[in-house]
């Protein structure tokens, strides 16, 4: 079995969680762990800031997303999260 990586939410993570439903957070927080087993788990789009820095965006089974990046070879880094109609590509 591969190692775990770290998950570090932001604090933009956190208050976007904050901002969900019980329902939809716990389903965040599922996609999230399997992105901590296996972040090149289907449902992920690649996309490149104007910094050249990669950030991934894993759409769960509903309407929701969950922006992050690598950091390093351990730590992925929670970047945001919602839902799909304001979609996150207006903050990556």
């Amino acid at each position: 079995m591969p190692p775990l990586f770290e998950l570090v939410p932001t604090a933009e993570f956190e208050r976007d969680l904050a901002e969900l439903t019980p329902d939809e957070r716990a389903e965040v927080l599922r996609r999230a762990r399997a992105i901590r087993m296996d972040p090149s788990i289907d449902g992920i789009t690649r996309t490149t800031v104007p910094s050249g820095d990669r950030r991934y965006v894993a759409y769960t089974g509903s309407d929701l997303w969950i922006a992050y990046r690598h950091i390093d070879n351990a730590t992925i880094g929670l970047l945001a999260c919602g839902r799909h109609p304001r979609g996150p590509q207006y903050r990556l």
